[in-house]
């Protein structure tokens, strides 16, 4: 973003005084409050529904969210005279949930818990543009099996390679287990009742956010807020606390008790079935991290391997017996 983009202000109604650039973004101080200008890239349908969906979430006892806010057009979406479009959103006052702070990641999960008891739209809202074939892919059992075709054919094109990287020998030597154990988790959720889970989401209009993470989770003296749902999508949410958790959970070596405390702080808040349990112990099975190094390594150029990846790639082994025995307890529902 340059200084032309804030152009688009002139199309709102407030008065802008100071701008401040960030990264990929401006805060504009205005006679409305604080506001966030960037650049957008889904459709206006997308964004009216997130905005529908934030104001639910204020409406219902949760205001520390940023709303995005309708120029004078009434569009939620606004074009600068290039076509670039930008949303503007409220500001939202605090700072990121600190990794260090046990404390801070459990009561995110337990934010986390509260966003999703108040993630739903009635019936006669809108709904946003569905992905093909989602229905038939009935949830992540179908993102499975892409992800499991896609390590395939990383696999045949390592193999064909004559001078292989150390990234490459290590992926060769470590694919049997985690791609075995995609197959397992691709089986497991195709079941019926871990596809009820998805249409069930589906039917009922629940939503998740799509990209909660410790970096939008804010911490200020107003409690805590959650920012950034441009990933929103009606889905299983369930699929959050699987990205949160796991994320976190691989900077401490899937350590026991403190997946045990965000788990605890998640369920005290919205208890879990025993499926939703089983699915969430499947979900946390899958190798994401494996997946998503081998996705990286086979569309950027092979030529050069960074050699961060490649010690993820070895940590990585390293961490999967801690991992394995907290999914354990999981399932067997002994944490």
């Amino acid at each position: 973003m340059n200084e032309r983009d804030l152009a688009v202000l002139d199309q709102y109604e407030l008065t802008v005084g100071e701008t401040h650039r960030g990264r990929g973004f401006y805060i504009c101080v205005t006679d409305q409050g604080k506001k966030l200008l960037q650049e957008y890239h889904g459709s206006e349908k997308k964004a009216r529904l997130q905005q529908r969906l934030l104001r639910q979430l204020a409406e219902s006892g949760y205001p520390n969210v940023d709303i995005p806010v309708a120029n004078r057009e009434g569009a939620v979406v606004t074009r600068d005279k290039d076509g670039g479009c930008f949303i503007l959103k409220n500001w939202v006052e605090g700072r990121e949930c600190d990794v260090f702070r046990q404390e801070e990641l459990k009561s995110s999960a337990a934010n986390l818990a509260r966003l999703h008891r108040l993630m739903f739209l009635p019936e006669e809202e809108e709904q946003e543009e569905e992905a093909p074939g989602q229905e038939a892919d009935a949830g992540f059992a179908g993102v499975a099996r892409r992800r499991n075709k896609e390590l395939k054919k990383v696999r045949s094109f390592v193999r064909g390679k004559k001078n292989k990287t150390d990234f490459e020998l290590y992926f060769l030597q470590y694919f049997p287990v985690f791609f075995e154990k995609g197959l397992a988790v691709q089986e497991e959720l195709a079941k019926d009742e871990y596809r009820e889970l998805y249409l069930q989401a589906r039917r009922q209009k629940q939503y998740r956010h799509g990209e909660y993470t410790h970096h939008n989770v804010l911490f200020s003296s107003q409690g805590i807020g959650t920012v950034n749902f441009e990933h929103y999508t009606r889905d299983v949410q369930l699929e959050d606390l699987v990205q949160f958790m796991r994320k976190i959970l691989e900077k401490y070596d899937w350590d026991l008790e403190l997946g045990r405390g965000l788990w605890e702080a998640y369920s005290r808040i919205r208890p879990l079935t025993d499926t939703e349990r089983r699915y969430l112990a499947y979900r946390l099975a899958y190798p994401e991290k494996f997946w998503k190094l081998s996705n990286r390594y086979y569309n950027v150029n092979k030529a050069w391997i960074c050699g961060r990846n490649t010690s993820k790639l070895v940590r990585l082994a390293v961490q999967e017996t801690n991992k394995e025995n907290f999914i354990r307890r999981l399932a067997d529902n002994q944490i």
